[in-house]
């Protein structure tokens, strides 16, 4: 089939190279423009656009869909337009006389808009799909083709699950657009009542509150991962928690003024362990400011812990 491909992330680049190793042909690779990056802040392509020009493609990049360009896209001619992780809601004026299907990292109709993988992370799910759908003028709201669910594991973290939904995604694509050349594959409509919304997180979300439970602590840093992280203060610098599991057990130290963050155990036998709402979170790896991210040995050799030291 001739197909074009709209995506901007290192997410989408999987996906874009399975199409581009298969018998499909892809017409146009749309992306968006170079920005300023790095310290030099030097133009440059997004990983989209980098292997689209590597692997010699057709590439439309552009910021905005502007009259021009909805007027160029309605121009080509082709059998479905594929889209994952673009950044940008495609116009009805596009849609209207094409087939277009986007790869969506979850169990839709739960966690639809920018943000499902981190969403699913810190609500706690232990499972998740990858889900292919019809695109739709309601953001994520289109009939499913296919969707193929999995375990999470306790220790998943936001880079992990990426990597499965990639693995699972990639075949489930290929599979669905082998299906819809046979004309062989039946939409269904989503369950609208159990749509759930996710949206994008600024840099207060990425803060922990170590008046929520362990759990919660815990699953936040999971969602965030190494990128762009969840961090505290310590001794009046941010540390990033890169990752931690809760304890299974109370705590009741028998003081009065122990207060949530502080640290209740800190060596090298019983480990890093810090107070939260409702229980202990167990700290393993951090990154502090200005320096490379380290063990909770390395932690604790650098800065000297003390027991009624606090994180903020």
């Amino acid at each position: 089939m001739k197909l074009i491909f709209f995506g901007s992330s290192g997410f989408s680049v999987p996906f874009l190279k399975a199409i581009h190793d298969s018998t499909h042909t892809i017409v146009k690779v749309i992306t968006g423009p170079d920005k300023k990056k790095g310290r030099g802040r030097e133009k440059r392509p997004n990983p989209v656009k980098e292997y689209a020009l590597k692997n010699n493609l057709e590439i439309i990049s552009f910021e905005r869909f502007d009259s021009d360009n909805i007027l160029l896209l309605n121009s080509l001619r082709f059998d479905f337009a594929v889209v994952v992780s673009f950044g940008k809601m495609i116009p009805l004026e596009v849609l209207d006389s094409k087939d277009f299907i986007n790869v969506h990292p979850s169990y839709l109709p739960k966690y639809r808009g920018p943000s499902p993988i981190e969403s699913t992370l810190l609500c706690g799910e232990e499972s998740t799909a990858t889900t292919i759908i019809n695109i739709s003028e309601k953001m994520d709201a289109g009939d499913i083709l296919s969707q193929l669910s999995f375990g999470i594991y306790p220790g998943e973290n936001k880079e992990s699950l990426e990597k499965k939904h990639i693995t699972f995604g990639k075949s489930l694509l290929m599979g669905t657009l082998y299906l819809l050349e046979k004309n062989s594959l039946s939409a269904i409509p989503q369950a609208e009542e159990e749509a759930t919304y996710t949206h994008l997180f600024t840099k207060s979300d990425y803060r922990i509150d170590w008046d929520a439970g362990a759990e919660k602590v815990v699953n936040k840093i999971r969602a965030f991962s190494r990128e762009p992280g969840a961090f505290s203060y310590f001794k009046d610098k941010m540390i990033k928690i890169l990752e931690a599991s809760f304890e299974n057990k109370t705590f009741s130290s028998g003081k009065k003024d122990i207060v949530n963050g502080q640290v209740i155990e800190a060596d090298k036998k019983n480990g890093l362990l810090v107070l939260s709402g409702d229980g202990l979170v167990r700290i393993t790896r951090l990154k502090p400011q200005g320096k490379n991210e380290m063990g909770f040995k390395d932690f604790l050799n650098g800065y000297q812990i003390r027991k009624d030291d606090r994180f903020l």
